[in-house]
């Protein structure tokens, strides 16, 4: 036998394949590996076959041959591959075996035992660093190849397991790979405490014959060290040291682990040279290859002490580990240059390290050249520390650990609390530097003028170190503020620890300061990329906005002048100026030929045309339109103007809305203002197209409704800072880019305060704080407050007072000469003699009229000017721009570097979040607010004031001509009423109008509605997909498996235990991925369902409901018998108590226990659990419940469910079992939620119901995402201008808007989409929180779509109901089709009717109702409540009903369905179809009862024609639309053809009449030319016999009728 084990040992050794696994490929060296393998199967199998287990020398020679066989294999971390899972199971089989024949045997001295426990001591802990190797390997590449070659035979798992960062590899051979890591790993939570049971047992077999004083001691040739002796307790400390590497544990002077502390005790203490509970994720704790201490302290009894919450600590020393598990070596001392850093600016060096481990110690090691006492250290957390701010700070000097010239500078776990970075700052002072000083850097003053660099060379090292005990109970590796790490060098680190176990190693806020010396040090841009390009967008905005300003500001010079008005007269020297403002309404413009007639106390104006000479577009919406009125004299103190307009444009700019008009007499300044504020239109208001305004009074003027109008508009355009850079009123002093400098001057200011005191002030007010609800405020908000308007508002405030009143260097040439000279340049085409005899007769006429004293020359009125500033303090500003942009650039990179770029991130996004709010929430309610403090309490008036009076040169006339005097009389004359529209042709225009606005609003609300329902059926559409109805099948045949005959048909499940048996054997295969067709394992379907399709997301839960006991009442009767009594849980009466193991109520001594722990007996709520409340057939269920999640492998979960069924898991109080999971199908984009549902009636019944559900959450990912987007943001719209629409009717009609029953579809529509909106978002919302989820956990982390898919389905519900109701107003639109309105007015008609047919409808039917149920509710599915009989009675109106069933039930039954077929089927549906039918007769015969709406048809057809061109003309001067059939205008104003035919002969007729009479003959009739000459020649010389003769003739004569308001386009 012992030549067998030695042969096959050699036989190993010598193997030619065991010298080729080094130097050879990846693909050799596996074949040799494999080879090997196989070898040590071999071997161990003839080891174990062949040894007499009964005889203790065999087992000794065993023990040692498989020891040497696996140090051998255990060498080199390749050969370590050759040992699989087939060899470890075999050795670890045999090891437990010869163990076991040990402790059996009888008495041995512990020195026989020597060499066996070396051996077993050996071999365990070479499987475990074998063990322990695969496990830690992250790449999956230290698996054995013999277990790669029996793949197919390793169970593979596709759960995703309890590590929900999982990634699955795309590899195969990586994925199996993985698998053997990952079965090795589980293998392992079961192996390695047996392995270290093994190694107790031989250390207790060694005790049992032990003397107290001997120490048995046993060494595994590999690292591992293990003690085991009795001793006596003597009230001193006690050192068990543990090999020559410092492993020492130290007990202390009080331990007293026994009743006696004078007596005996037994200790094991073991040094491990590898992590032995390797298994467990929070392994990650430890450094990889760390030395485990493990210690146990046994009574006489060699039972385990439990040692706990000791008075005095227990001290372990650990070394440090430096080998093939561990690190090859400690990292080298970082060299630093004494000479290299010369030319730095910053005279201190800077080391990062990183603290990733909680309950750590720090380690500095430096070591300096040569000897300074003035180097220092510093420590930052998170930032780089400075004299003046930092963590830690310590001379090199006073570090109290010295090892000959290196200075160790220990931090223990309280001082370095904190996970994440840690600056390392070293520097030196100046010889002349104070140290005293340092006592308080900031009051002193130290900066860094007082350091200087290094002038030697030094190295610095930084070491981090811990202490972690592994929990037996929690399975886990963990540190606690009971162990700490009371001092650790590079060698050795030591804890104390109090029990045992494994261990292994003001008012005004100080802004933001600023350290110049390492901001110049750490500029980098790559370090500093969110500053950077903060300002250089910023600044480049600023240019691009400069550059268009000044474009826009030249454009804006050309808006200035004045339009002189066209029927203006070379000759009129009297000016007026006109500010025309135009409302801001919707279709306030107008395109309309407006004219008015000024009235003043001396003088009335003629028929004037307000137009643009040159044909420019005025009165636009929101507009200021700026005119000259010339008049031959002064009209004296205006009184009023009458203003109107033809109505002339076409559509919607033919009406006009005016707000009101300013007139300024330019000779004396005067201003008046007609105050109109109202519409011009035949279709506004009271429909009349001309107004007569007063000229406004003082209250008039103060009106809350015209200054309000006025102030708002005037702060939105000209005093809201952004907006008015696009929005700038023309006539403003104050310039586009002057507002863009003042903007960007506030915007970086406010960006350096806010940088400045960045997280710097408390959120919570502190002691003289105010808090109000949510509300507060503190002193040092307060304060920061102040101090930061003080820095942004002073220099914004200023810079725009100096832009506003810097006049301009050169004042502007006249608007009003320029006016003039263009009324000038249109006279010139009179001939030159004519002109001059005019200018002639006019100044002669001027001078005799002064001669008789009649008229004057006007002494201009002084204008009170401005306070204004000169125009080179407009420099000034622009220098004060440039200042604070430019200062706040550099303190905002200074405090971007300070920052870095991670804090400096969310700081710009704080501050662009808040910038966006202000200048689009904030702002704008501000200068509302202050329109209406203007309007209703400083009523200020002048708001039609601007900067142009004072930018421009006072109006200068000619050298000929002079302002008049006011005539000293009025003429007493009455104008001729000009030619308006009479009352009967102005209602016949109205109507038109009236029409065709109607006809515009049909119109657009078809179009505007077909869009929309448009729209809502694309997003209806895009939220349905054909393949959920496939999904939701696969997984309803999948799970429910209807019609299975092995137990595994979930709707025949009747009782607890076919429910457990179908958990077993029906839902549990089918939730995971089983082995594939060819009964290989599914390596790629790692977290799939077992139809290899959907993938689980997370994991399946089963949650319980159930009822408190005693819930219900037992009858009087029965209550002398102990009977339970539990009803229907309802929300209200479920149980949400914890229990104990068998549903048992915790006792106090027991609460604590295990059995009292276990979570499937612990009430879980909604709000953990993320699920909402279920309605089921039989109750409603809350979202809590007692939960058992689905993680682990398949057995595992088979020994759950055994488990909790052995526990009665369900019993009498359980009123649903709930299994639930979520899944996704990454082929159709559809996610799945899964639900069976288990109901236990009180009765003793189950009631099994399931769902299953598919729909798509992601739709923006395809290629018709942003179409979906679009059509979003469409509907959102559109909602929003429905929305308005309706307030404008309802503020418009008042509560009349009810009586239409169409307003509360309307409404229904509006409500509805909002509420579709709210749960879009919220649904968004959830499905991003899950992606989140998902993403992070890469597929692996639970998530429960119950919130989201609910969501889903309301927000489905809602678009269906808008769908339904807007399809339904297709009704109200269609209503001028004769059919449509026959419908519409027969259901209006026969309403009444219907109401009392229907109330007599549901007494009938209800009545049937209720004795079916009360008849067949026992009996019959269909009738069980209340709900079920009233639509099983509906179905029974349709013909749909199961009568056989029903016979069978009751002998009543026929009689009763009979007399319900003839009553309801019969009698009173031919009632409904008699009444309808009879009010369809009375509609279609009645003409009365027709709408009247009917016409319109006719009149959009008409218009539809003329729009082809087919219809016939229209005049285009007095008429707005096309006439209609019949309509009197159009009959009245289009000529026949015999009267077109005589025009020309009459004509001829009268202008020789003319000729004859008027101009005794002289005029040429024979051309066009001749008649023209003619004409000017006679009429010159008429005009200066004329002027001559008439002199001061009224002037009403010569220009009333004779003014053209009209341009002669030809």
């Amino acid at each position: 036998m012992l030549t067998m084990v030695v042969t096959a040992r050699n036989i190993l050794t010598f193997q030619p394949g065991y010298i080729k696994v080094k130097g050879v490929s990846k693909v050799e060296q596996d074949k040799a590996l494999k080879k090997l393998s196989d070898q040590v199967n071999t071997a161990v199998q003839s080891i174990s076959s062949n040894t007499d287990f009964t005889r203790f020398p065999a087992i000794d020679v065993a023990a040692n041959s498989i020891a040497k066989l696996l140090e051998d294999c255990t060498s080199d971390l390749d050969l370590s591959r050759s040992v699989d899972m087939d060899a470890k199971d075999s050795v670890l089989s045999s090891v437990q075996r010869m163990v076991a024949e040990v402790e059996d045997e009888p008495i041995i001295a512990p020195g026989q035992l020597q060499r066996f426990g070396d051996n077993v001591a050996s071999i365990v802990s070479n499987l475990m660093l074998n063990i322990g190797e695969i496990i830690a390997d992250e790449d999956c590449s230290s698996a054995p190849p013999g277990d790669l070659a029996n793949s197919d035979t390793i169970p593979f798992d596709t759960d995703i397991g309890t590590d929900i960062h999982m990634e699955v590899p795309s590899s195969m051979l990586k994925i199996v790979s993985c698998n053997i890591r990952d079965v090795t790993k589980a293998r392992a939570a079961e192996q390695l405490p047996v392995m270290e049971g093994v190694f107790d047992s031989v250390l207790k077999t060694m005790l049992k014959n032990s003397v107290t004083g001997e120490v048995n001691e046993l060494d595994g040739r590999n690292g591992l060290l293990a003690k085991a002796a009795r001793t006596q307790l003597n009230g001193t400390s006690m050192e068990i040291e543990l090999g020559g590497n410092g492993a020492a544990i130290v007990l202390p002077e009080d331990f007293c682990p026994i009743d006696y502390c004078n007596g005996t005790f037994t200790y094991t203490a073991t040094l491990w040279p590898y992590i032995t509970h390797s298994y467990p994720n929070s392994v990650h704790n430890l450094a990889r290859g760390t030395k485990v201490l493990d210690m146990d302290i046994m009574n006489e009894a060699l039972e385990i002490v439990d040692i706990k919450d000791l008075p005095s600590p227990i001290r372990i020393t650990i070394p440090r580990t430096i080998d093939r598990m561990g690190v090859q070596k400690l990292p080298e001392p970082m060299v630093v240059n004494g000479s290299s850093t010369s030319g730095k600016v910053i005279p201190i060096t800077y080391v990062l390290f990183n603290i990733t481990r909680n309950y750590s110690s720090v380690n500095i090691e430096i070591t300096p050249s040569e000897e300074d006492h003035r180097m220092f250290l510093l420590i930052g957390n998170s930032f780089m520390p400075s004299l003046i701010n930092h963590s830690l700070f310590i001379m090199v000097k006073d570090i109290p650990i010295r090892r000959n010239d290196t200075y160790d500078w220990f931090l223990e776990t309280s001082e370095v609390s904190d996970l994440g970075s840690y600056y390392l700052g070293i520097g030196d002072f100046k010889p002349v530097f104070d140290m005293a000083r340092m006592e308080d850097p900031a009051a002193n003053n130290v900066t860094l003028k007082d350091v200087q660099l290094l002038p030697f060379d030094y190295s610095v090292r930084v070491l981090t170190s811990g202490c972690y005990y592994f929990s037996s109970e929690k399975k886990k590796w963990e540190g606690d503020s009971n162990v700490k790490v009371i001092y650790s060098d590079h060698k050795l680190t030591n804890c104390e620890t109090n029990h045992l176990t494994s261990f292994g190693s003001g008012m005004f806020v100080m802004p933001n300061t600023i350290d110049f010396n390492y901001v110049f040090a750490n500029m980098a841009f790559d370090d500093n990329l969110t500053i950077y390009l903060t300002l250089i967008i910023s600044l480049s905005l600023f240019l691009i906005l400069l550059v268009w300003a000044r474009i826009n500001d030249k454009k804006d010079v050309t808006k200035l002048g004045v339009s002189p008005l066209p029927d203006n007269k070379v000759e009129d020297k009297y000016l007026y100026e006109m500010l025309v403002f135009t409302g801001n309404k919707k279709e306030a413009q107008t395109d309309s030929n407006v004219s008015f007639i000024l009235t003043g106390e001396n003088e009335d104006t003629p028929v004037r045309c307000l137009a643009d000479d040159q044909q420019r577009k005025v009165f636009r919406k929101a507009s200021v339109d700026v005119f000259l009125l010339a008049v031959p004299r002064p009209l004296g103190p205006l009184l009023y103007l009458r203003v109107w307009h033809d109505n002339s444009g076409k559509g919607p700019n033919a009406s006009w809305y005016l707000s009101y008009i300013v007139l300024r007499d330019v000779q004396t300044g005067d201003k008046y203002q007609f105050i109109a504020n109202d519409w011009l239109g035949v279709e506004w208001s009271d429909g009349q197209i001309e107004r007569m305004l007063p000229v406004a009074s003082g209250d008039q003027k103060k009106q809350f409704r015209h200054l309000f109008d006025t102030a708002s508009n005037k702060n939105l355009t000209d005093s809201h800072l952004w907006f008015s850079v696009f929005l700038r009123p023309p006539r403003s002093r104050f310039t586009r880019c002057q507002r863009v400098g003042s903007c960007f001057a506030l915007l970086f200011l406010s960006m350096l305060v806010n940088a400045m005191w960045y997280e710097r002030v408390p959120e919570q007010p502190g002691a003289g704080g105010l808090k109000l609800g949510p509300f507060s405020l503190s002193i040092e908000q307060m304060g920061v407050g102040m101090v930061s308007n003080i820095i942004v508002f002073l220099p914004s405030v200023l810079i725009v007072f100096i832009f506003r009143k810097s006049r301009p260097r050169r004042l502007r040439k006249s608007r009003i000469e320029l006016a003039l000279s263009r009324t000038r340049e249109k006279a010139q085409h009179l001939a030159t003699e004519e002109k001059k005899d005019l200018e002639k007769n006019q100044l002669d006429q001027a001078r005799t009229s002064d001669s008789k004293g009649s008229s004057k020359i006007i002494e201009k009125k002084e204008k009170k000017k401005k306070f204004t500033l000169p125009w080179w303090f407009a420099l000034v500003a622009w220098l004060l721009v440039v200042a604070c942009i430019a200062v706040s650039c550099f303190f905002l990179l200074m405090y971007g570097v300070m920052f870095g770029n991670s804090k400096a991130t969310k700081w710009i996004t704080s501050l662009v979040i808040s910038f966006f709010t202000s200048i689009l929430f904030v702002e704008p309610l501000k200068v509302f607010i202050l329109a209406m403090l203007m309007s209703a309490i400083f009523k200020s008036p002048n708001l039609d004031e601007d900067d142009v009076e004072e930018d421009e040169e006072d109006p200068r006339l000619q050298q000929d001509e002079a302002w008049l005097h006011p005539h000293p009389g009025r003429d007493k004359r009455k104008l001729e009423r000009p030619s308006i529209l009479d009352e009967e042709r102005l209602n016949i225009v109205r109507e038109r109008r009236k029409k065709e606005v109607e006809m515009h609003s049909i119109l657009m609300e078809i179009m505007s509605y077909s869009i929309f329902i448009w729209i809502v059926l694309i997003l209806s559409h895009g939220n349905r997909d054909p393949n959920a109805y496939f999904l939701q099948r696969t997984l309803r045949e999948a799970f429910v498996n209807e019609g299975a005959k092995d137990g595994t048909d979930f709707l025949k499940v009747t009782n607890a235990d076919m429910f457990w048996n179908y958990l077993h054997k029906g839902f549990l295969h089918r939730l995971r991925a089983d082995v594939l067709y060819n009964g290989k394992p599914p390596y790629l379907l790692r977290g799939f369902l077992g139809d290899h399709n959907n993938r689980i997301m997370g994991y399946a839960i089963i949650r319980q409901i159930r009822v408190m006991n005693a819930s219900c009442r037992v009858a009087s009767w029965f209550r002398k018998i102990d009977l339970k009594c539990s009803g229907y849980s309802g929300i209200s009466l479920e149980d949400n108590r914890h229990y104990c193991l068998g549903w048992a109520s915790p006792a106090p001594l027991t609460a604590n226990t295990s059995d009292c722990r276990h979570p499937q007996f612990r009430y879980t709520s909604a709000a953990q659990l993320e699920t909402l409340p279920i309605w089921g057939r039989q109750d409603w269920y809350g979202g809590g419940g007692y939960s058992v999640s689905l993680r682990g492998s398949s057995g595992d979960l088979q020994k759950e469910f055994s488990f909790l069924q052995a526990n009665h898991w369900i019993d009498s109080l359980t009123r649903a079992v709930i299994v639930e999971f979520s899944s996704y199908n990454a082929n159709v984009n559809l996610f799945g939620m899964s639900r069976l549902m288990v109901e236990f009636t009180p009765g003793g019944g189950i009631d099994p119901t399931f769902r299953f559900e598919g729909f798509r959450l992601l739709q923006h990912h395809d290629n018709f995402g942003g179409f979906t987007i679009a059509c979003e943001i469409l509907f959102i719209m559109f909602v929003v201008y429905y929305t308005v629409r309706e307030m404008y009717l309802f503020c418009k009609t008042k509560w009349s808007y009810f009586n239409n029953y169409w307003s509360y579809a309307e409404i229904a529509i509006i409500l509805v989409s909002y509420v579709a909106i709210v749960v879009y978002t919220l649904r968004y919302l959830a499905t991003n929180k899950m992606l989140a989820v998902f993403h992070k956990t890469l597929g692996n982390g639970y998530v429960n779509l119950q919130y989201a898919a609910s969501l889903n389905e309301g927000y489905l519900y809602l678009i269906s109901f808008i769908l339904f109701v807007g399809t339904l107003k297709f009704i109200k639109l269609l209503r001028f089709n004769k059919r449509m309105g026959a419908l519409s007015a027969t259901l209006r008609h026969c309403w009444e009717d219907l109401k009392g047919f229907l109330v007599a409808f549901f007494l009938s039917f209800f009545s049937f109702v209720a004795m079916f149920y009360l008849l067949l509710s026992s009996q019959l599915e269909d009738f069980y409540n209340f709900i079920s009989a009233v639509e099983t009675c509906f179905s029974m109106m349709l013909g749909k009903f199961q009568f056989e069933e029903m016979k069978k039930a009751s002998l009543m039954v026929p009689i009763m369905f009979f007399v319900f077929v003839v009553c309801n089927s019969w009698v009173i549906i031919n009632l409904l179809l008699t009444v309808i039918i009879t009010s369809f007769v009375e509609i279609k015969h009645s003409i009365m009862n027709q709408p009247g709406e009917y016409q319109m048809v006719d009149f959009v057809w008409s218009r539809f024609k003329g729009f082809l061109g087919s219809g016939g003309k229209v005049d285009p001067v007095t008429v707005t639309t096309a006439a209609a059939i019949g309509d009197p205008l159009t009959a009245t104003t289009t000529p026949t053809t015999s009267q077109v035919q005589e025009l020309p002969q009459k004509m001829d007729k009268f202008l020789e009449y003319i000729n004859n009479v008027y101009f005794d003959g002289s005029l040429d009739l024979k051309t066009k030319v001749g008649l023209r000459s003619s004409y000017y020649s006679k009429f010159s010389r008429m005009s200066r016999t004329w002027g001559r003769e008439e002199g001061e003739s009224n002037w009403d004569s010569d220009g009333g009728e004779g003014r053209s308001c009209y341009r002669d386009e030809n």
